[in-house]
């Protein structure tokens, strides 16, 4: 491992593979690290729902998500008696997907792959630049390469060793998950359900016929209650909702709580000279999207195509991997600025059951926007529709501060 390597790949959940598949199937030499031995047991803290775009990068790198998971046909917010429902276009559909399935089946085929050589067991240490390329200090020794793709995910080594990690600011918020069995009878839901609830919000993906993946989004304070036991205290958030007594009523566990945090991470850049970010290294703002694994198997083609660019024609410098930087950019503001605004909305608890009674009353808007975050409509279309949603959560909003019959007297 000595010798110069075109492009070294650290870590192999979702965003790695991806790259090193993309790379490789443009005839590049890539090595894979991954400093664990074996896939995390029952799989990474993950919401694990893929949206319709990410399916179909999913099936570009030539496997069949389908086979992995359940689908689903779109998202429900909920919030008490309040629900609003919008489906994927033109028959399109998500895929709830273990990562216990997934991040083996990556590996199986990065294995399988003659371009790339994948190695575990090995942790980075030290970055530094040499004529040409970057010298990586690891475990198993010194290791040289033209680019590096930094993809250890949420609290990434690359990303500090490149000196372009920063300071959370904001609230921190952390994640946590559980996997389900149903009691005998009852199907997984057919679309990702979201409840606001006071304090967090509980998210259910169907991740098989009969089996869900409960995720919760909740701050520090909430997290403490974990530390004595973890199981014990997770379902009891999740059962202050109906919804969410309903699902645990016979159900049997699949996997242990997962509890990972703080989950928002700033970066200065995604990009220096010859060194790139994908996936959750790149920065993560919150888990609130559900656009995760979807916009990290995009960014892992963007910052492919990029790089490869920069292999053939010695370009590696930060000037020319900004390319990369500015599409992964945008592709981070059309995929996830809409529910953004939304759950915004759904961690005020004046503001939860006004704004999603709003949504509901305008689903055409709501799907439209849909259509859009998923590469199935232009974005000039959003000029149609979010006006007429804007207009909806203002009076929603106005309604919930100022009370129901000064409401309606406004609006008269």
């Amino acid at each position: 491992m000595a010798d110069p390597i075109e492009a070294v790949v650290v870590g192999a959940g979702p965003s790695g593979c991806a790259t090193a598949l993309h790379l490789a199937d443009r005839g590049h030499a890539v090595v894979v690290l991954e400093r664990g031995d074996r896939p995390v047991r029952g799989g990474k803290v993950c919401g694990e729902g893929l949206m319709p775009h990410g399916v179909a990068a999913l099936g570009r790198l030539g496997l069949e998500p389908r086979a992995l998971g359940c689908a689903f046909r779109g998202i429900a917010y909920r919030s008490g008696e309040h629900c609003a429902v919008g489906d994927f276009p033109q028959g399109k559909v998500g895929i709830g997907l273990r990562r216990s399935r997934l991040d083996p089946a990556l590996r199986r085929a990065v294995e399988r792959h003659p371009g790339v050589r994948f190695h575990t067991g090995i942790r980075v240490t030290g970055l530094r630049e040499r004529p040409g390329g970057l010298a990586l200090e690891t475990s198993q020794g010194p290791l040289e390469a033209r680019v590096v793709v930094g993809a250890d995910g949420l609290h990434s080594t690359i990303r500090r060793l490149a000196g372009l990690a920063m300071e959370p600011r904001g609230p921190l918020r952390y994640g946590a998950r559980q996997h389900l069995h149903l009691a005998p009878g009852r199907r997984a839901p057919e679309r990702v359900e979201v409840h606001a609830l006071e304090g967090i919000e509980l998210y259910v993906t169907p991740v098989g016929p009969d089996e869900i993946n409960l995720a919760l989004l909740c701050d520090r304070r909430v997290t403490r209650s974990f530390r004595g036991d973890p199981e014990g205290s997770f379902r009891g958030l999740v059962a202050r909702s109906a919804a969410g007594r309903a699902l645990l009523d016979g159900a049997q566990p699949l996997s242990e709580v997962g509890v990972c945090g703080p989950l928002r991470q700033r970066v200065r850049g995604c990009v220096a000279d010859r060194l790139v970010l994908v996936g959750d290294a790149a920065g993560f703002v919150d888990a609130v999207t559900g656009e995760g694994m979807s916009l990290g198997l995009m960014s892992a083609e963007l910052a492919a195509q990029t790089v490869s660019v920069g292999l053939r024609t010695d370009r590696l410098e930060r000037a020319s991997l900004l390319a990369y930087a500015r599409r992964r950019a945008h592709l981070v503001r059309s995929l996830c600025w809409f529910t953004e605004v939304v759950v915004w909305g759904l961690r005020r608890p004046w503001l939860a059951q006004a704004a999603i009674a709003a949504l509901a009353r305008r689903r055409p808007a709501f799907e439209a926007v849909l259509a859009v975050q998923t590469g199935h409509a232009p974005s000039p279309a959003l000029a149609l529709v979010v006006p007429g949603i804007g207009a909806e959560l203002l009076r929603a909003g106005i309604g919930a501060l100022i009370g129901p019959r000064a409401h309606r007297a406004l609006s008269e």
